[in-house]
């Protein structure tokens, strides 16, 4: 009898959990996908538990800090979309070098970033690193669409149920 609640408990679990997960607010959605980036990347990267912490201090230091500079390139992106529709000669000429040196930055606390882990791990691990943080974004970007085209098929074969 306890057998069969406990298997009912987690079945019922395991088909509210994903719809607690889409309730989340995004901020909670982008923690749960550094985290589980970090969760993918060590799995990847072989490391001891010193070198563990050292290396995600480091990297949890940079990814804020382009975290960061990401934002102020969204608001200057908008700044520069508002001085091109005013047609402000001025204000376009101000936004367009602000947009490029914050561009420029996100370009050197990238490069910062790169070697920093070379520092933190051995040559083997920083190859893993660097193939790790390409290949994420790819896989992540297919699972994406490969999850949209899903819910569009499911969407159509609804309807078509529905007439």
């Amino acid at each position: 009898m306890k057998n069969c609640f406990r298997s009912s408990f987690l079945i019922l679990m395991l088909f509210l959990l994903p719809v607690s997960m889409l309730s989340q607010p995004p901020l909670n959605s982008k923690k749960r996908m550094q985290t589980l980036k970090k969760m993918k990347m060590l799995e990847v990267i072989d490391l001891e538990d010193e070198q563990t912490n050292k290396f995600l201090i480091k990297y949890d230091h940079y990814e804020d800090l382009i975290d960061e500079n990401r934002k102020k390139i969204r608001t200057i992106r908008i700044d520069l979309q508002d001085a091109l529709d005013e047609n402000n000669e001025s204000k376009i000429k101000e936004q367009t070098k602000k947009y490029l040196d914050t561009k420029s930055k996100m370009h050197n606390l990238m490069e910062e970033k790169r070697e920093e882990m070379s520092k933190v791990l051995d040559d083997e691990n920083y190859a893993k690193f660097l193939l790790f943080e390409d290949r994420f974004h790819q896989r992540l970007q297919k699972e994406i669409m490969k999850r949209a085209r899903e819910i569009i098929k499911q969407r159509r074969q609804q309807r078509f149920r529905n007439k």
